[in-house]
Parts: structure tokens; C-alpha cells; sequence
């Protein structure tokens, strides 16, 4: 079969791609009930590492992860009242 050499990870409409990334991460809050208003990162020990406050409203947010080793992370998307968690793999 064909193996896809990207994968879009989508939740409710939100979706965080390319995933394994090389360098940034493009997330697209597709739900209109869900607006993004902070991104956490986590790494795999469950660690904070970032924060950042969402300003692009429902606009694409891209996340540059290259200052990262590589490994697996944890995307944590918050709104008013619920959260997203997406893993990514930097490669």
C-alpha cells in the first residue's frame, strides 16, 4: 500500500499538520466553537517547554519547532472553557 508521508491530524475540525515535522507545525482552528486563545508545548516527559497566546484569532497559526530536539511533543491548544491536545513528532 501507499505510505502517507504526512499526516493531518484533525479533532473536531482543528487540524495540526505537517506531522512528522522538520520545522514548524501549521494549526488550522477549523471549529467555530473552539477558538484558540493559548498553545502550550509539552515534551515527552510531560515538561512545559512554551506558551504562547493565540492573536491570530481564527486564522492558521504556525509553531516553529527546529530550536527542539528531535522527539515527540504534545500541542496543547486552550479555549475559554475546553482544550486540544495534539502529539507531534520533530524529526
Amino acid at each position: 500500500g501507499v505510505i502517507p508521508t504526512s499526516i493531518i491530524e484533525s479533532k473536531n475540525g482543528t487540524r495540526l499538520y505537517p506531522n512528522p515535522t522538520g520545522s514548524e507545525v501549521t494549526i488550522e482552528p477549523c471549529d467555530i466553537n473552539f477558538a484558540v486563545e493559548k498553545i502550550k508545548i509539552f515534551d515527552s516527559n510531560g515538561n512545559q517547554i512554551d506558551e504562547y497566546d493565540n492573536k491570530n484569532g481564527s486564522e492558521a497559526i504556525k509553531i516553529d519547532l527546529r530550536r527542539y530536539s528531535n522527539g515527540m511533543y504534545m500541542i496543547l491548544l486552550h479555549s475559554k472553557d475546553k482544550s486540544k491536545s495534539y502529539k507531534v513528532i520533530k524529526e
